[in-house]
């Protein structure tokens, strides 16, 4: 009897084990599925209901607005601020006109989840004038929904200087304000929306793939660092007219190394960087070392594999990472803190000092700099020469010879005998614009053949590792 007594106490403690288990799975699911989803797919929005607590977003805001010397109710600072600070052109360059100088460029990734690819902001300046090919659609917004994200001060002056407004559902669709009046506060806000943690963005673009109407479709803007974390090609020339620098964090995964590393010569940092999770101790431990280290490059291949490139690894100062610092280890002691700081410090000392002028003279690490892109443009060129020498010559085969081609689509014409504008162009190609195109081919065909001709001692000396290749993308 007292055996059966205890077998039904086991029983029903484990019923009440596996039915607090199973609540506990359901109370989970629910927040996650309901409450997460609900808040913008996010624990928390960046703002607070209580007046007393200073939210994250407020928090930022008020800092970017202490840094242009400007109160938290004060005009938000925009991205045309930033171009327009004092100090620039320096005497030494001039603006071509037309082009809108820059003085500070912050250029911000985020990820648009809807399109599944990054965005940059801020986004392009509108195009000048009438033209009956699209550019991308732009982006618009709620006033209802950027109230929960971001302060009165910054929501008012996103409506204020909306350009365009439209109509969906009943509710206004006002566009983002263009490049130049864009808070520099919204595109940050975006850019750190880590997933689940902090809520992604709702903006809004016209789908008008699927009918002929006008369509808003909801995009979420996330993380930057979901399409990449280390965007140090944003900046990028093909020869660069000044230094651009970036330092980039990564795990230690030995002791007693310097803390940081800057490659000192051109055949040192390329090694590639490494994931060490398979030498866990635990199994648990190596399958989420496993995990993230898909994630990991799912992420980041593009950035680590440009990261090694010659010409760029020389100006990456790698910061080095122990356990418990950086990444998502949001409760550092202030004394881990102020040494990560401490490391980005001396890292940036060693860059000013590799690639500072003194005493009026051009720095030696600047001056390599250069002569390394130089040659990694001359080598790009060169892998691509056989095949312009070709497809630019009399005998490309399968191909309309390139002088006849353009003879064809200056000249062609409809039914009535019409001209008709070639591919991409608003009218008919004029005989000024078929000129040029004949002297822009023949000095692309005179620059091949020298580059493909053994005697002039090409290919080159320089052996970049890895080699660079030259790709045709479109901008972000």
């Amino acid at each position: 009897m007292a055996v059966a007594q205890s077998g039904a106490w086991l029983a029903a403690f484990l019923l009440l084990v596996i039915a607090l288990l199973l609540s506990i799975g359901y109370w989970v699911y629910s927040d996650i599925t309901g409450k997460v989803v609900a808040n913008g797919f996010g624990l928390c929005n960046g703002m607070s209901e209580e007046k007393n607590i200073e939210a994250l977003t407020p928090w930022l805001h008020s800092k970017i607005q202490k840094a242009a010397g400007r109160d938290a109710k004060d005009k938000p600072l925009t991205f045309g601020d930033l171009w327009d600070a004092k100090g620039f052109p320096p005497t030494w360059r001039s603006i071509p006109e037309g082009v809108r100088k820059r003085s500070i460029d912050l250029q911000v990734f985020s990820t648009n989840l809807a399109h599944g690819r990054p965005y940059v902001f801020p986004l392009a300046e509108p195009e000048t004038g009438e033209s009956r090919f699209r550019s991308h659609e732009p982006l618009y917004f709620t006033e209802a929904e950027m109230e929960k994200y971001f302060p009165p001060e910054v929501v008012q002056w996103m409506v204020e200087k909306s350009p365009a407004k439209s109509k969906e559902d009943g509710k206004d669709m006002l566009e983002l304000p263009e490049p130049e009046h864009f808070p520099v506060v919204l595109a940050t806000r975006m850019s750190l929306a880590f997933p689940f943690l902090i809520s992604a963005i709702p903006l809004y673009a016209v789908d008008r793939d699927l009918t002929d109407e006008r369509k808003f479709r909801r995009c979420w803007f996330s993380d930057g660092g979901i399409s990449s974390n280390f965007p140090i090609h944003l900046f990028d020339g093909l020869v660069p007219v000044w230094p651009t620098f970036g330092i980039h964090l990564e795990p230690a995964i030995m002791r007693n190394r310097k803390k940081f590393y800057l490659p000192s010569r051109y055949d040192e940092g390329y090694e590639e960087s490494w994931s060490l999770f398979a030498e866990k101790p635990e199994p648990a431990g190596i399958l989420g070392g496993f995990i993230s280290a898909i994630i990991n490059t799912m992420q980041n291949w593009n950035d680590n594999t440009v990261r090694l490139m010659p010409g760029f690894r020389d100006r990456v100062a790698r910061v080095r990472l122990e356990d418990g610092e950086g990444g998502m280890n949001l409760n550092m002691e202030p004394h881990i803190i102020e040494d990560l700081a401490e490391r980005g410090e001396e890292a940036a000392n060693e860059l000013i000092q590799r690639f500072a002028s003194s005493n009026g003279n051009v720095a030696v690490g600047w001056d390599e700099h250069r002569f390394v892109r130089f040659n990694n443009l001359l080598k790009m060129m060169k892998a691509r020469v056989p095949n312009l020498v070709e497809a630019l010559g009399d005998d490309c085969k399968y191909a309309t010879r390139m002088e006849d081609l353009l003879e064809k689509l200056s000249c062609a014409t409809d039914d009535n005998g019409k001209l008709i504008p070639p591919p991409g162009y608003e009218e008919p190609m004029t005989q000024q614009e078929r000129e040029a195109y004949k002297i822009i081919v023949a000095a692309l065909n005179a620059l091949a053949t020298v580059m493909n001709n053994q005697k002039y001692n090409i290919p080159f000396k320089p052996i970049p590792k890895p080699e660079p290749e030259l790709r045709v993308r479109p901008p972000l």
